[in-house]
């Protein structure tokens, strides 16, 4: 599930970013899937904040990041990342349901090792968090480096 590997934010490279936002339901999601080629968002339901990062690299990786800023009592944190799956091999299926309990492991902050816990059943920490869930698109066939963001509705 998790790799453990904290990583510094500072890594991450200042590319240009498109911000989606909009009322519940009015297709930002869709726009994130057609700005990606449908890649990986099939069934995406943003109940976080979800950022695309699509980069040029040699070798071609897709995986999810948890990216923590804030702890259960909306108080900041010193911000750190782990990567939580790496989706670059997983069908559709797999990716919607990865994507949904990377959601709510960000929505649950107390939460410091997902490999080793479990998610409570139904109840989360936050309902809305800083936090985020970032997904990276990268290989050779990327054509440029592009960030977007995506912010749950109302």
């Amino acid at each position: 599930m998790a790799q453990q590997q904290k990583s510094s934010l500072a890594e991450i490279p200042e590319d240009p970013t498109i911000v989606l936002f909009g009322d519940l339901f009015s297709g930002k999601s869709s726009v994130l899937k057609r700005l990606t080629g449908g890649l990986l968002l099939t069934g995406l339901r943003t109940l976080s904040i979800v950022e695309i990062r699509l980069l040029q690299a040699e070798e071609p990786l897709r995986k999810i990041s948890l990216r923590y800023i804030e702890d259960k009592n909306h108080q900041p944190i010193s911000p750190w990342e782990i990567t939580f799956a790496i989706i670059t091999e997983l069908n559709e299926e797999e990716i919607e349901e990865k994507l949904h309990e990377a959601q709510r492991y960000v929505r649950n902050p107390s939460i410091k090792d997902a490999k080793h816990t479990r998610l409570p059943p139904d109840i989360d920490e936050l309902y809305f968090t800083k936090n985020s869930v970032c997904v990276t698109i990268s290989g050779p066939d990327q054509m440029y480096n592009l960030s977007m963001v995506e912010l749950p509705g109302k």
